[in-house]
């Protein structure tokens, strides 16, 4: 009877090292999901942004176009005759930072004059490189290479 109880505490001894080992990794995976998650929400309305910001500017670009003959080189240029200012989400810098660099979430404006189109990436460094076309008001992307 006496094996049974010492049996019995033994249980109750693995099942309190099982809990304190397993508890903090169950809470660190769901921490884990939860940051994810928030991320990608993050970078969903950004883009969202975005996309809302080239809509807004593309008729200022379009219209400066029109009486100067070429696009831009800099969305600088724009104002303040084409448009008041530049939305905030169309001026994050581009990462310096070597080590932050797969985190470069930049917009790009490039111009030779005939052309306008905006790069970004939806996400960081390992999703493609995606191209708004002003002119033509279309996107593309970059097909990313087969690993």
């Amino acid at each position: 009877m006496s094996e049974q109880k010492l049996s019995k505490k033994q249980k109750l001894i693995y099942l309190l090292i099982a809990t304190v080992i397993i508890a903090p990794l169950i809470m660190m995976t769901i921490t884990v999901i939860k940051s994810k998650n928030v991320m990608i929400e993050q970078l969903v309305e950004l883009n969202k942004s975005r996309e809302q910001a080239f809509a807004n500017v593309r008729p200022a670009l379009l219209s400066y176009k029109a009486s100067q003959g070429v696009f831009p080189e800099t969305l600088k240029q724009l104002m303040p005759d084409y448009i008041t200012s530049i939305p905030d989400v169309l001026l994050i810098p581009k990462s310096t930072t070597p080590e932050y660099e797969v985190m470069d979430l930049s917009v790009n404006y490039i111009s030779d004059g005939n052309t306008a189109v905006f790069t970004y990436r939806r996400g960081y460094n390992h999703t493609p490189l995606v191209t708004y076309d002003v002119l033509t008001d279309t996107y593309s992307e970059e097909k990313l290479a087969e690993e």
